[in-house]
């Protein structure tokens, strides 16, 4: 998960979820999905560049020196805390 505060899009939370694997004897990393909460965003990184973004509520903080993350879609329907 990452956070980005200022981008020309605007600020935006995002989760990637990465696979590691092997690719004709080399190692890879394979980008299955990422879920992220700002529609410019999404649609820089999807209609532009082909990344697999798709719309979720997605928030950091801090909890002490932790810290904490959620992850829900849809809203409500959680998926990573």
């Amino acid at each position: 998960m990452a956070h980005y505060p200022s981008t020309p899009v605007g600020p935006y939370t995002e989760a990637i979820q990465q696979v590691q694997c092997e690719w004709e004897g080399q190692r890879r990393s394979f980008i299955s999905k990422i879920l992220l909460d700002n529609d410019g965003a999404i649609a820089g990184g999807h209609e532009i560049w082909g990344f697999p973004k798709k719309f979720a509520f997605v928030h950091m903080g801090r909890d002490g020196d932790a810290i904490t993350a959620i992850l829900e879609r849809p809203r409500g329907q959680r998926l990573l805390r």
